[in-house]
């Protein structure tokens, strides 16, 4: 899953995804609206618990 975001040199907000490199990925949310907030901090608490799991 891949969340990052960037802005262009106009300000333009863009994904950092090569869509020309992903041909066998199946879904992409489009930049912006595409993963929200509640999304990332649902990851980021899995990814949280996990950790402490070791």
């Amino acid at each position: 899953m891949d969340v990052g975001i960037n802005r262009t040199e106009d300000g333009k907000l863009v994904g950092d995804v090569d869509h020309e490199s992903i041909a066998d990925v199946k879904f992409i949310t489009p930049v912006p609206c595409g993963v929200g907030l509640l999304t990332r901090l649902s990851l980021l608490e899995n990814v949280c618990e996990a950790a402490s799991m070791r």
